[in-house]
């Protein structure tokens, strides 16, 4: 059993190092670059842009802005930067600029940096990273922090093994939360994605009056460390609809979208903007 996960840990290291030299890059349409760095980039890469799992909702965003007010996105859980860098792409490849703000929120400092020099590139937006935790609005916590999987970072609950080596998954760092409010202020969010391995519920608890301002929200239910049922009335008691199940991966995850009563009966009613036709 040792000489196995040490030939695991071995192989984890020559992929990496792998991932590192060769540094690939993915070019869209718009002219946004990809980086593609890791393995755990590359999962989330497929489920971004080749599964195209938030482009709906993304749609969603761009589409129902009205009155010339500008398009507000919120992306917790902002890795290393994937869906807010399909949000940009969406909207440089679109015809028709107007006021367009992003707010990155990571909770894992390491990823920080890189985080912010794959979003900042692109100056046609107004982007906002930041570095920490969503549930609670003030404090801090030991969060999860792995240089080979960079997708399963999560808050470290109390009392849970915890390492400060680097080439151990269950490293952590002190990581302080975040209040929400303070960041994006008042007015309309037209989108929020909540990708926040676990600590979901906690922030549904802590943010009704964001969500009720909130139209379209896509979140990722993780019920092995929430209480999901739960999670789904509070979002109903805010105003926020079932709309579908993106995926569902029983009993890991399954991330759902859900919109305003608003949202849905536009998306009832009218026809699409042409967003995802066109690219």
């Amino acid at each position: 059993m040792a000489l196995s996960k040490l030939r695991k840990k071995i192989d984890d290291i020559v992929r990496l190092a792998c991932w590192k030299v060769l540094r690939p890059t993915i070019p869209l349409s718009s002219g946004v670059s990809v980086p593609v760095h890791s393995d755990s980039d590359w999962q989330i890469m497929i489920e971004v842009l080749v599964d195209r799992n938030y482009d709906a909702a993304i749609e969603s965003a761009f589409s129902s802005r009205r009155n010339g007010g500008p398009v507000r996105i919120l992306d917790l859980g902002a890795n290393v930067g994937y869906f807010s860098l399909r949000c940009i792409h969406f909207y440089i490849a679109g015809q028709e600029r107007f006021p367009f703000q992003l707010f990155a929120v990571e909770g894992s400092p390491s990823l920080v940096p890189d985080l912010q020099r794959r979003l900042t590139a692109h100056t046609e937006s107004d982007v906002q990273v930041r570095c920490g935790l969503v549930g609670h609005r003030s404090g801090e916590a030991l969060i999860y922090s792995s240089a080979f999987y960079s997708c399963v970072n999560k808050i470290a609950k109390h009392g849970a093994t915890a390492s400060r080596n680097p080439l151990l998954n269950r490293r952590a760092e002190v990581s302080k939360y975040i209040d929400l409010d303070e960041l994006v202020g008042p007015g309309p969010i037209d989108l929020i994605k909540c990708d926040i391995e676990g600590s979901e519920l906690e922030f549904l608890q802590t943010y009704p009056d964001l969500l009720r301002r909130t139209k379209t929200l896509v979140i990722e239910f993780h019920p092995n460390a929430c209480n999901a049922n739960q999670g789904r009335r509070l979002l109903e008691s805010y105003g926020l609809e079932y709309v579908h199940t993106i995926q569902d991966h029983h009993p890991t995850y399954s991330l759902e979208m859900f919109a305003s009563r608003q949202v849905v009966h536009l998306a009832a009613n009218e026809q699409p903007s042409g967003y995802l036709q066109t690219y």
